[in-house]
């Protein structure tokens, strides 16, 4: 089976990826979501370390899904 490997930057550090021929563009633009939702915690929180910054963009991703219905 062929894989595809995708870099996506969350927090300015880089994250390589596998993923199937044809979803690298879809896990792009979800990198970039991350990002976006990292970046904006961190200016509101300040440095709290990368783990836990990570676990909280999740948390806020995982609650913006389940309110628009796709949890």
């Amino acid at each position: 089976m062929n894989s595809s490997v995708v870099t996506i930057r969350v927090n300015g550090q880089p994250y390589q990826l596998g993923c199937d021929p044809g979803q690298e563009a879809e896990i792009e633009a979800l990198g970039k979501m991350v990002d976006e939702t990292v970046s904006s915690l961190s200016a509101s929180v300040g440095k709290i370390g990368e783990s836990r910054l990570l676990v909280m963009a999740a948390i806020l991703r995982a609650e913006q899904a389940k309110a628009s219905g796709n949890a």
